[in-house]
């Protein structure tokens, strides 16, 4: 699949609006996936300050994408229908995620509804124009609609949550079919969705089974978020080996592709770590956590030297 470009968030120029690229608002998912984690580990004030960043870098975000579309609304719009504007569907839900632990159901509720607006037309877009080879970039049909599920779940809305799921877990099969093994080593940090979107969908089946109680989906739901925290760690060593094989420095802005999925594992391992009843999980989690806070401290740091 080919993507417009990777370079930063949309921008407004002389001569028009420029391309978006295919981490719009990575940053924003980052930023808040590992505010969650901490949240969930209990370091409830650098959390707290985590989703004061994100918030900003999407207000940021939010203003960019206003001035390209006073600028050029017609070619904003074609260029968002890409997985970059996925990345805007995750980045609210996650927002929504947090802020739902936070106590704002009511802002966490406008969040998920305006996801799912955005979701449908630039998922059925991107559908559209799907090519083979996949890059990391793909699997984001994946994690935007995993993201619903778990903002839907964190609700208490069970239903939703579930359907969004399985769909997910769809449209996952359908791009690691077509997922080209070179992007492990040659990358430039989204082949790190390829994990990241089954350690969301376990975070999606962990949450959803806390939705649904002791309701009957409850135990099935159980037994997949353990099944996809498997999968989604079966991913992680070959990740790592891959950027060990071959280190790719220099790539600034692009590797908060890299910051999500480093997080999810995070998030991921105390949700299902806690609801499978599984303590050596949680361990996991806990040191995962401030891995996930080391990576997300040096891509912030080197997004501020090389934005490009």
């Amino acid at each position: 699949m080919r993507t417009a470009s990777r370079t930063g968030p949309v921008r407004a120029s002389t001569a028009g609006a420029r391309a978006i690229p295919g981490v719009a608002a990575a940053p924003v998912m980052g930023t808040g996936i590992v505010s969650v984690a901490l949240e969930l580990d209990g370091a409830h004030a650098a959390s707290d300050a985590l989703l004061a960043v994100a918030l900003a870098l999407a207000l940021v975000l939010a203003a960019q994408v206003a001035i390209a579309l006073r600028a050029d609304r017609e070619r904003v719009a074609r260029e968002i229908a890409t997985p970059a504007g996925l990345t805007i569907v995750a980045a609210l839900c996650v927002l929504g995620t947090r802020l739902r632990q936070a106590g704002r159901p009511g802002v966490a509720t406008v969040l998920v509804v305006a996801a799912v607006a955005i979701w449908g037309p630039v998922l059925v877009a991107v559908l559209r124009r799907w090519r083979r080879p996949v890059r990391g970039d793909g699997f984001l049909i994946s994690v935007a609609t995993q993201a619903i599920a778990v903002l839907c779940a964190a609700l208490g809305a069970g239903a939703p949550a579930l359907a969004a799921l399985v769909a997910g877990l769809a449209l996952y099969a359908w791009a690691a079919a077509g997922f080209d093994r070179a992007e492990i080593r040659s990358g430039r940090g989204d082949q790190w969705i390829a994990g990241g979107a089954l350690a969301i969908a376990a975070l999606a089946a962990a949450t959803t089974a806390t939705a649904f109680g002791a309701a009957p989906p409850g135990d099935a739901l159980d037994t997949a978020a353990f099944v996809l925290w498997l999968l989604a760690m079966a991913w992680l060593p070959v990740l790592i080996a891959g950027e060990v094989v071959r280190p790719r420095a220099g790539a600034g802005s692009r590797r908060w592709s890299t910051v999500f999925p480093v997080g999810m594992y995070a998030a991921m391992s105390h949700a299902v770590g806690h609801e499978a009843g599984r303590p050596w999980i949680v361990t996991f989690a806990r040191g995962w956590t401030w891995v996930a806070v080391a990576v997300w401290a040096v891509v912030a740091a080197t997004s501020l030297r090389r934005p490009a």
